[in-house]
């Protein structure tokens, strides 16, 4: 049965059918070669400053301002794009949220944002659109470092990882197919292991499979992203990976007093950059700040119509190299374990190149090989079946020249195990001392820990590792090896106003769960799990309206989450996601989800723990 009354007449069964469409009617995936190769293929785009600096004359605004004073008097997104299309740009990049975490869409996980603003409407929506319309791809930047939420280096919580995955489901639910998502305040703020790259990795490309993601490191080398962003420097000679170089127009990144009668970045400065980038397979995105009008300035948008007169892409360009091959699905230990040395810099994910001071922490070994560092996952993953390795970064020259390579690992062997105690070589050989990643593939087990020994090194007899991280080339590891525990909600326990019903398709095993149309209706399932620990609860839903139905979420009786969101989808038939992580104890475990509002939940398919 329908929760909400049904829309009658040719204009509302046109709405549901067009909302649903665009649900279900996203790209395919495609090969990350593929992406890579479109996105390259695109070689000029547009960055845009634009948040709450603007009004504060600022690069990095103190969190916590009036939401009033973000104020634009003459927004026009339209503006903006149509001076990216006279550029030859063909791609753009918003700053949704930068790292005072004031957000340009509505969101529902906090009131810093632009509805509480002098200029309540959501400007992501209308970036997105406007763009689309002058066929120009828009694409997104998000801060993973929030001061206004306090995520930040030594204090991200569970509770942190949800609300950045919920900020992350809402821009790429609500906005159509994103193609790259750009991300800062997160490799060189608090590291990839405090801030998971396994989850948030896998929310995005659980939603948009074909979003690439790149993360502002200012490395030479692509580790746990699918580009290189050189945001600092000029795209080394030579570069045949996959990325994008960003630089300013303007003296800084966002709008400043006096910009709009300064000179922007000279038409030969953009032209020269433009065909420094083009062969070496780099993007040029030029920052281009609208000030507080919500415009760009007239001098920049004459400097754009110049470029645009004077340069066209090089059709005669060979196609993109192959690329290295990506680990696909991280898993994010818990801890790690040394023979000597501090065994944490080795996984901690840390590692950037910032206007000129190298942030990087290195696990460096005493003297005397073998050494060793070993990673806890936690759990017992499967499969597992890749490791990379990062070198150090550290240079005696120039940032994209003469690197440190002391240290480096160049003989190796690769162990896996699941108590901890028994340990399997998987794969041993042999490494270049050079500044490259290195990437092993092995036959796939399972394992919580994995070692990575060092039997010798480069020009010394200890071992450094910059980073070095495990999980799978070819599927999402899981918890326990192989398939999750799935638990039809069918199967389980529900409210007494609640029915199993098959009449909306797309449901799996024998029916799923309807509950009551009331606050405080709920659906249970039992779930058995061999250990206790860390365990991603996927919820397979419907929601047919086109507003929430948030349920509170109880383990065992306890209170874990309140009012997880269920977003509308305007059709019963167009399932969903929604992806939590939670500890479970060993043995059995009751999940419950109880309505929050008189609507009741969503339809409930089923519930897989991993």
């Amino acid at each position: 049965m329908y929760k909400y009354p049904k829309k009658t007449g040719a204009v509302g069964s046109l709405i549901l059918a067009i909302v649903a469409t665009l649900l279900v009617n996203l790209p395919a995936k495609a090969s990350t070669y593929d992406q890579q190769k479109a996105f390259v293929d695109l070689r000029f785009g547009m960055f845009i400053h634009f948040n709450m600096g603007t009004f504060h004359d600022a690069e990095w605004v103190l969190p916590g301002q009036d939401p009033l004073s973000f104020n634009p008097t003459n927004l026009n997104c339209a503006q903006w794009a149509a001076a990216a299309k006279s550029a030859g740009m063909k791609f753009a990049v918003l700053t949704t949220k930068h790292h005072d975490g004031f957000c340009l869409w509505p969101t529902k996980f906090t009131n810093y944002n632009v509805m509480k603003s002098s200029y309540p409407h959501d400007i992501v929506k209308l970036y997105v659109d406007a763009f689309r319309a002058a066929g120009v791809t828009p694409c997104i930047y998000f801060s993973i470092w929030d001061r206004n939420q306090g995520i930040a280096k030594g204090s991200v919580s569970q509770a942190d990882l949800d609300f950045i995955k919920g900020q992350l489901t809402e821009l790429l639910t609500n906005y159509g197919p994103i193609p790259l998502l750009v991300t800062d305040g997160w490799t060189w703020q608090m590291g990839h292991n405090e801030a998971s790259y396994q989850v948030i990795r896998e929310t995005v490309k659980a939603l948009q499979p074909n979003c690439l993601i790149v993360d502002h490191t200012g490395m030479t080398e692509p580790y746990e992203e699918d580009l290189i962003n050189f945001e600092h420097f000029t795209v080394p000679s030579g570069n045949a990976y996959a990325s994008t170089q960003g630089n300013s127009i303007m003296a800084k990144w966002f709008w400043h007093p006096g910009y709009d009668a300064a000179s922007p970045m000279g038409l030969s400065s953009i032209l020269g950059r433009l065909n420094t980038c083009e062969p070496r397979y780099c993007d040029f995105l030029l920052n281009c700040p609208p000030g507080p009008t919500g415009q760009i300035g007239a001098n920049i948008v004459s400097r754009l119509a110049e470029v645009g007169a004077a340069w066209s892409p090089n059709p005669s360009r060979a196609a993109l190299p192959a690329q290295p091959d990506p680990l696909e699905h991280p898993v994010t230990p818990v801890s790690a374990d040394a023979t000597s040395g501090t065994a944490m810099n080795a996984i901690d994910g840390t590692t950037d190149w910032v206007s000129g001071a190298a942030v990087q922490t290195l696990w460096q070994s005493n003297s005397g090989l073998p050494q060793s560092v070993t990673l806890d996952l936690g759990s017992i993953w499967a499969p597992i079946d890749m490791l990379t390795y990062m070198p150090r970064a550290d240079h005696t020259g120039d940032v994209t020249t003469a690197f440190v390579t002391t240290g480096n690992i160049t003989g190796y062997n690769i162990y896996a195990s699941t108590n901890g105690t028994t340990f399997t070589k998987v794969a041993g050989g042999t490494w270049s001392a050079d500044k490259t990643i290195k990437r092993v593939h092995f036959t796939p087990v399972s394992a919580r820990y994995v070692r990575l020994e060092a039997t010798s090194a480069s020009g010394a007899t200890y071992a450094v590792i910059n980073e070095f991280d495990v999980g799978s080339f070819t599927s999402k590891p899981t918890i326990g090896g192989g398939v999750g525990v799935v638990c039809q909600s069918e199967s389980g326990i529900w409210d007494t106003g609640g029915v199993v019903e098959t009449i909306n398709s797309g449901w799996t095993g024998t029916g799923y769960v309807n509950t009551g149309n009331a606050l405080g209706a709920y659906s249970e399932v039992t779930v058995n799990v061999p250990t206790a620990g860390s365990y991603t609860l996927d919820f397979r839903y419907a929601n047919g309206t086109t507003t929430d139905r948030p349920a509170d979420l109880r383990i065992n009786g306890t209170l874990v989450q309140a009012a997880v969101s269920f977003a509308g989808m305007g059709a019963w038939t167009a399932w969903s996601d929604v992806i939590v992580t939670k500890t479970l104890k060993a043995g059995n475990n009751t999940i419950r989800l109880t309505a929050t509002t008189a609507s009741g939940c969503a339809n409930l398919d089923k519930v897989t723990v991993q």
